[in-house]
C-alpha cells in the first residue's frame, strides 16, 4: 500500500508540472519555457511512467525539491527542442531520459552546498562537480549507454567544462566532431546543456533571483559553446 501511494503521489505531482503550474504558488509559472510541440508533453508522460525514472526522481525530490523541479523542466524543454530539430523518435527518447536524469548525481551532494546562499568556495565547487560522475554511477543499470554518456557531458558546453577539462567546443572545432562516431551523442548533450543553462538562469535559486531574459541572452551568447542556433531556438520560448 505504501508503494502504491508513493506512486500515485508522484504521478499527481508530474501531472501538475506537465500542466505548467508552479507547485509552490499554485499558479501558472510564467517563466517556464513555452512548449511548441504537443508530442513533447506526451513523451514526458511516457518517461515519467517508467518505474526506474519514478524511483530516481522520487529520491531526487526527497533530497532537493528545487533540483527535482529543474529536472522536469529541463526534460520537457530538451524533448521539445528535439522535436523541433526533427530528430528521429529513438534519439528523442534517449534525449528525454537523459535530460530528466541529468542531475540525478546531486542526490549525493550535501544540502549545505545545494542550498548555500553565498558563493561556493573552491572545495565546495569541486564537490558539486562530482555530481556528474556520481550520476553516471547511479545510472549503471541503464542498458542504454547513450543515456549515461549524455548525462556525463552536459557541463561540457560552457567555460570551465567538466568532468573533462580544457575542451574547446567552439564552432570551428564542432564541424570535425559532427563527423565522428559520437556526433549524435554530442548534439543531444548540447541540447541538454542549453536547456540546463537557460532554466538555471531564468529560475530562482538559493543564491539568486531569476535573471531578465535580456541578461540571459547575453550570457548564453557569451558562454554557451554548443550549436549557436540552439540559443535562438531556446530564447523564442520565453
Amino acid at each position: 500500500m505504501g508503494e502504491y501511494w508513493t506512486f500515485r503521489l508522484h504521478l499527481d505531482i508530474f501531472k501538475v508540472m506537465l500542466e505548467g503550474h508552479d507547485l509552490e504558488q499554485g499558479s501558472i509559472n510564467k517563466r517556464e519555457a513555452k512548449i511548441m510541440d504537443i508530442r513533447s508533453r506526451e513523451l514526458q508522460r511516457v518517461i515519467l511512467k517508467d518505474t526506474r525514472v519514478i524511483e530516481l526522481l522520487s529520491e531526487l525530490n526527497s533530497h532537493h525539491h528545487d533540483t527535482y523541479l529543474h529536472s522536469l523542466r529541463v526534460g520537457l524543454l530538451s524533448i521539445d527542442l528535439g522535436y523541433e530539430g526533427q530528430l528521429n523518435e529513438s534519439k528523442i527518447n534517449v534525449l528525454g531520459y537523459a535530460a530528466h536524469l541529468h542531475d540525478i548525481g546531486k542526490t549525493k551532494i550535501g544540502l549545505n552546498i545545494l542550498d548555500k546562499k553565498e558563493r561556493l568556495d573552491e572545495g565546495e565547487r569541486s564537490e558539486i562537480k562530482k555530481h556528474i560522475r556520481r550520476g553516471f554511477v547511479i545510472l549503471t543499470d541503464f542498458e542504454n549507454e547513450e543515456i549515461k554518456m549524455i548525462v556525463a557531458q552536459h557541463h561540457e558546453y560552457q567555460p570551465g567544462s567538466y568532468p573533462r577539462t580544457d575542451l574547446d567546443r567552439r564552432k570551428e572545432d564542432r564541424d570535425d566532431e559532427r563527423r565522428s562516431d559520437n556526433s549524435d551523442i554530442d548534439y543531444l548533450g548540447e541540447i541538454i546543456a542549453i536547456s540546463d543553462m537557460v532554466d538555471a538562469l531564468t529560475s530562482s535559486r538559493a543564491y539568486k533571483e531569476p535573471l531578465p531574459i535580456e541578461e540571459v541572452e547575453k550570457i548564453l551568447r557569451t558562454e554557451f559553446l554548443g550549436d549557436s542556433s540552439l540559443i535562438d531556438r531556446v530564447l523564442k520560448r520565453y
